[in-house]
C-alpha cells in the first residue's frame, strides 16, 4: 500500500480520543462506587473498557496495515470502518453508564435506543473492515 501515512495517523488519533474517553469513563467508575453519581459501576466499567480496547485496537493496527498488500481504496474503507466501529462502540459503552440502558434491543426509551443502535452498527463496520485486513493478510503472506 502506498502513502499509508495519512491512514497510520488517523487510527492513532482517533485512537487515542477513545483512549482519553476511557480515561474519562474510569473516573465514572469511581464516582458510581462512591454513589457520587447515579448509574451502575458495571455500565461504567464497560464503557471504560469498550473505549479502552477500541483505542488500543486502532493502534495496533495502525502498527500494521502499511506493511499489507492493500489498495489504497480498500485501505481507506478499513480504516474508516475501524474508527467508527470504534465509536459505536464507545457510544454503546457510555450509554449504558449515562442511561444505565442495556441496548440490547430497541423500544421506547431514547437512551436505549441510542445505545442498541451504536452496539449494533458496531458489528457490520467490523466484519467489513476486518474482511478486507484479513484478505490483505492473505495477499501478503
Amino acid at each position: 500500500m502506498h502513502n499509508e501515512r495519512p491512514l497510520i495517523g488517523k487510527l492513532v488519533f482517533h485512537g487515542t480520543i477513545n483512549i482519553f474517553i476511557a480515561f474519562l469513563s474510569g473516573f465514572m467508575i469511581a464516582a458510581a462506587a462512591m454513589g457520587q453519581i447515579d448509574g451502575q459501576k458495571q455500565d461504567w466499567i464497560l464503557a471504560h473498557m469498550e473505549s479502552l480496547i477500541n483505542g488500543m485496537m486502532l493502534f495496533i493496527v495502525a502498527g500494521f496495515i502499511g506493511k499489507l498488500s492493500l489498495s489504497p481504496k480498500r485501505g481507506l474503507i478499513a480504516t474508516y470502518c475501524l474508527i467508527a466501529m470504534a465509536y459505536c462502540n464507545t457510544v454503546f459503552g457510555l450509554g449504558r453508564g449515562v442511561t444505565g440502558a442495556l441496548g440490547y434491543e430497541f423500544n421506547n426509551d431514547l437512551g436505549n435506543n441510542i445505545t442498541a443502535l451504536a452496539g449494533q452498527l458496531g458489528v457490520p463496520l467490523a466484519v467489513v473492515a476486518f474482511t478486507l485486513i484479513g484478505i490483505a493478510a492473505w495477499r501478503t503472506r
